[in-house]
């Protein structure tokens, strides 16, 4: 927790947010609005100044007095009629928000809540960088903050208590404006120290929003907490239970909405939503899944399955299968300590959730028994073996997490077996 901490405080002073605003002002008129000075007291620019990439260098390696979104000022800012009308468009024309929309006796709810979110200068500014250098995390905040807002009022939410929701929901992934965007690309893979960074981000957010008085704390506590799950495996803190707030624990439902659609190919989304939902119930809350039918109540005709995909499903049934009982293996020469205690617990809880899918992490056979020839069937094994491998290789990071200073490559004493199971489950299900 420390470690995050310490980079979020960095990243508040972050170069990458820093270019993005300076290369905004390549593409349209940024003004300074006041003055601004270095931590050290050297003015740096004048009120009234051009900000754009030619000046990036020249702010680089200082600590900016006033903070660089206060002192800043753009035409065509974001503002809540942007967010409603981007709201708006996307309630007409994405097929799953329109089943949504359907299902709700007064979808006006939604726009109204997103109409009366509070924006100062400072946050209305960075959610036009946002909008206009990181379009894929605007669209992907709106599309969150719809369906958080839509759980909401399943929930009963309603007047005050919907629009912090859509606040929170809104602001939520804003501290990763100050990561390096080639993190979050498509593809990347991150390495452990880079993984930090992500774990830093609502520390981040937290840290620039905290300091807003238009930001009450239950609006904080969500953004803080939105990566927090149910059984303890989230972060930043690994907060269990009740420990979670409301309104955290639904943006973090809603972000597996908005997480499970693949614009590249919509054929498998309310049967990939589904199964994932399936294998979660436990991080995030039957009570609050229970409101997300409406997103995969329809019927998908499934084609044919090929050969090549059929053998796809068995490998990771062998992997995954192979895996368990390393780790069932593992658990009987293995002392108890927090950290055999945090994969165990992980671990019982994964198979439970494969059970309830009806998958037999002991039994590759079984599983294979009506797969093969049932098109469905497949399709769903194909889902729930991916979610249940991303499910593992969480359960790998999260150790890396919590213990950063384990050296797996030289373990040692009572964390030598545990050492040895993470090594082959990253062989097993990271082959070269």
């Amino acid at each position: 927790m420390l470690y995050n901490a310490q980079i979020a405080e960095s990243q508040l002073h972050s170069p990458h947010y820093l270019k993005s605003v300076t290369e905004l002002g390549d593409d349209q008129p940024i003004v300074t609005s006041q003055k601004i000075y270095s931590s050290r007291g050297v003015k740096l620019l004048n009120g009234g100044v051009p900000v754009n990439s030619t000046v990036y260098e020249h702010l680089l390696h200082h600590k900016l007095i006033p903070k660089l979104d206060e002192c800043l000022t753009t035409g065509d800012m974001v503002t809540n009629q942007v967010l409603v009308d981007d709201a708006s468009y996307l309630m007409a024309f994405d097929k799953r928000l329109q089943m949504m929309r359907a299902a709700m006796p007064d979808d006006s709810l939604i726009t109204d809540a997103l109409a009366k979110i509070p924006l100062n200068p400072g946050t209305a500014f960075k959610l036009t960088v946002m909008r206009n250098k990181r379009q894929d995390l605007f669209h992907h905040s709106i599309y969150v903050s719809i369906v958080t807002i839509y759980i909401g009022i399943q929930a009963g939410l309603r007047g005050h208590s919907l629009i912090q929701l859509a606040t929170a929901a809104v602001l939520h992934d804003i501290g990763f404006l100050h990561m390096d965007p080639a993190l979050l690309s498509r593809g990347y893979h991150m390495t452990e120290t880079e993984r930090h960074h992500l774990y830093a981000h609502p520390l981040t957010a937290w840290m620039m929003l905290k300091e807003y008085g238009e930001y009450s704390d239950a609006v904080l506590s969500a953004i803080l907490q939105h990566h927090e799950r149910l059984d303890g495996s989230g972060y930043p803190m690994g907060l269990v239970g009740e420990g979670i707030g409301q309104f955290g624990q639904m943006i973090a439902v809603a972000e597996i909405v908005a997480s499970s659609y693949n614009t590249e190919d919509t054929q498998y989304d309310g049967l990939k939503l589904e199964t994932i939902l399936k294998l979660n119930s436990r991080r995030y809350g039957q009570h609050l899944i229970g409101h997300l039918k409406v997103f995969y109540q329809e019927t998908v005709e499934v084609p044919t399955t090929t050969e090549e995909e059929k053998q796809l499903v068995r490998q990771h049934l062998v992997a995954i299968a192979t895996v368990w009982a390393g780790w069932e293996s593992m658990r009987e020469k293995c002392n108890h300590n927090h950290l055999f205690d945090f994969v165990d617990s992980q671990m019982q809880c994964l198979k439970l959730e494969a059970l309830e899918a009806g998958l037999d992490l002991n039994s590759v056979e079984k599983n294979l028994l009506g797969i093969e020839d049932d098109p469905r069937a497949c399709a769903e094994a194909r889902i729930l073996l991916d979610e249940l491998i991303w499910q593992i290789h969480n359960i790998v990071h999260e150790i890396r997490r919590r213990w950063s200073d384990i050296d797996c490559s030289n373990p040692t004493g009572d964390l030598q077996p545990v050492c040895e199971w993470i090594g082959n489950t990253e062989s097993l299900l990271n082959p070269s």
